[in-house]
């Protein structure tokens, strides 16, 4: 009875951690925020937001370059909002 318990246990995690890694069940948001750091630097090397939305949509993440717009926005937000509250004491 364990180890079939221990099989569902490990099948359930399993199927989990594959729909959290499946980035086109997240919000959009989020699905923008996973690559972050790649779009903050690919627009620090002067590329367009048009060129960036190609690439994510040709990831199956759609977006427009105004949505994608807005989006960094809220994460640069959020960003600045948890840095705020880890300094304050």
């Amino acid at each position: 009875m364990h180890s079939a318990l221990t099989m569902k246990t490990a099948t359930i995690r399993s199927k989990l951690t594959a729909l959290r890694r499946d980035h086109t069940k997240k919000p959009l948001i989020r699905q923008v925020e996973m690559f972050l750091p790649d779009i903050e630097a690919a627009i620090a090397d002067g590329i367009g937001y048009p060129a960036i939305c190609e690439v994510l949509q040709a990831a199956d993440v759609p977006i427009s370059p105004n949505t994608l717009k807005r989006c960094l926005y809220r994460l640069r937000m959020e960003q600045a909002a948890r840095a705020s509250e880890e300094d304050t004491p």
